[in-house]
């Protein structure tokens, strides 16, 4: 049984890693816009920093939940096998 859920996370590791990498995508490009004139000048306002916060937030969201929809998507249909 765990060996066939096993085999069925591993056919599924492109949607894994495609969520994944959308999160790291997001985090890195939020991050990057939010600080990029701030830099510049070498400071950063509380204000920027809390997007920095929610942009993180979001990016780890996307990260862990889509990797969980994407295992319990594959776990649900092992009943019908």
């Amino acid at each position: 049984m765990l060996e066939l859920i096993a085999r069925m996370i591993e056919a599924n590791v492109v949607w894994i890693n495609g969520f994944i990498m959308a999160g790291v995508i997001l985090i890195l490009v939020g991050v990057q816009n939010i600080t990029s004139k701030d830099l510049n000048e070498y400071k950063l306002s509380h204000r920027n920093i809390h997007k920095i916060d929610i942009v993180i937030a979001w990016g780890v969201f996307y990260i862990i939940f889509g990797t969980l929809i994407t295992v319990a998507g594959v776990v649900s249909i092992y009943p019908y096998l």
